[in-house]
């Protein structure tokens, strides 16, 4: 794949079509790592942009490479010195959008400095009082899974994360839930299961709880509707201005030779 943006090396739209071709996201995800802390930062900021570029003009491999890359950032330790290396290679060489993406930050709403979330009266080690789905207790289920979701240890959400019986529905109400904690968000972005879709990632953007240390990774997997929604201010200063430069980025086309 090669894309004329910035005049991006072969080698590294050969590296995102490779990524595409593995089977797992797991696995494009630590060959992804691997490949950006090895390399020098500059090359680094390349493949970054390269894979950012691809996927705002719509490229399936880019696409699957901007997953990746999310679960990559997000899986780097709090102060990572590897993501800190990156973006400010990027900051210097003014790609905007590949320092904006690896910037970090607090949501644009937070509980009160001494607020809680309300509890629940659920022992967070007990049982989960879920039953084996069948059309005869779906109702008491589906209520008490609700009452589950809402819970307000990052335990339980951990333990719902892991259930069979979870659907992406459960996860995206978890995403969703106005007011919510960087503790419980930390549990899903722990959870690249739920990660791959789409609508939990949405979910979590949209949600002005959600640090923007976890939303701007997140931004080049959106549809450009949603990061126009971002940019049009339903986020903080941060995550507005790094939407509004992931858009910018559509405007050369990049193109299959």
């Amino acid at each position: 794949m090669r894309l004329d943006h910035a005049n991006p090396g072969a080698g590294q739209g050969a590296t995102i079509l490779a990524l595409s071709a593995l089977p797992e996201a797991a696995l494009r995800r630590t060959v992804l790592g691997e490949r950006l802390t090895q390399q020098r930062a500059e090359q680094a900021v390349e493949l970054i942009e390269q894979i950012l570029v691809g996927a705002a003009a719509g490229h399936a491999a880019a696409r699957s490479g901007a997953t990746a890359l999310a679960l990559w950032i997000l899986a780097e330790p709090e102060g990572s010195p590897v993501v800190a290396r990156i973006r400010e290679a990027a900051t210097l060489a003014g790609r905007l959008a590949v320092a904006a993406i690896l910037g970090a930050g607090p949501g644009r709403c937070a509980l009160a400095r001494r607020g809680r979330l309300a509890e629940m009266g659920i022992a967070v080690e007990g049982p989960l009082g879920v039953a084996p789905l069948s059309p005869w207790n779906m109702g008491r289920n589906l209520l008490r899974i609700q009452r589950l979701a809402d819970h307000h240890d990052p335990r339980m959400i951990r333990r719902i994360l892991e259930q069979r019986w979870t659907r992406p529905r459960h996860v995206v109400a978890i995403a969703a839930r106005r007011p919510t904690t960087p503790a419980i968000v930390r549990e899903l972005c722990a959870s690249p299961r739920w990660l791959l879709h789409a609508e939990v990632r949405e979910a979590l953007a949209a949600n002005p709880f959600t640090p923007a240390s976890v939303t701007l990774p997140l931004l080049p997997t959106l549809s450009r509707l949603e990061l126009r929604c971002l940019r049009a201010g339903a986020a903080s200063a941060d995550v507005a201005a790094a939407a509004g430069h992931l858009l910018d980025l559509a405007s050369p086309t990049p193109h299959l030779p």
